[in-house]
């Protein structure tokens, strides 16, 4: 068993005995990963990616799907003749991953975002607090609710504010979306 993945089952275990708590990693969850590694192992091609899976949970997810991605990405050709012209395949475009912007230091994927406008926002007493960018207005009464629905990123200079807001702009514009004033 992965070493990882076994020092976290256990961690988890010592922390939380209810069984009300969904666990992150399950022992059944160890157990399909060992019966996966076990399938690779049986062929030599499969090495580069047991070595990916012997590492996972000893590094950040995102790091180890990146490895994954690129060991697909990698090994995906290995039928093609040098010299012929690769044109992208299935797998390379499912693996390209969606870009994200950064609002006021803030990391979202550009893809999440349906909406955006200036916005200012008031304290309690109607005092002046920041600039803000609202993030997918969304009213109360709709039935499904976007990632980042009525999200305020917060600025404390009106001219970097207007610029994220010409950045959004030329973000859009570049991953084809139209904006219509």
């Amino acid at each position: 068993m992965n070493k990882y993945f076994r020092s976290a089952v256990d961690r988890f275990n010592k922390k939380f005995k209810k069984e009300s708590f969904i666990s992150p990693i399950s022992e059944k969850d160890v157990k399909i990963i060992e019966y996966i590694k076990v399938a690779l192992e049986e062929s030599p091609a499969y090495g580069g990616l047991i070595a990916i899976l012997d590492e996972w949970k000893g590094i950040a997810d995102e790091e180890i799907l990146g490895n994954v991605e690129n060991w697909l990405v990698e090994t995906s050709g290995d039928d093609e003749e040098e010299g012929e012209e690769k044109e992208e395949s299935k797998l390379e475009k499912m693996l390209k991953r969606p870009p994200i912007v950064v609002l006021n230091g803030e990391r979202i994927q550009l893809q999440l975002i349906y909406s955006y406008a200036k916005y200012e926002l008031y304290d309690d007493n109607g005092d002046f607090d920041s600039y803000c960018i609202k993030l997918n207005e969304t009213p109360e009464e709709v039935k499904r609710i976007p990632l980042f629905a009525n999200y305020l990123v917060k600025f404390y200079d009106e001219d970097l504010r207007d610029e994220t807001i010409e950045k959004l702009d030329k973000w859009f514009k570049e991953f084809n979306t139209n904006i219509l004033k």
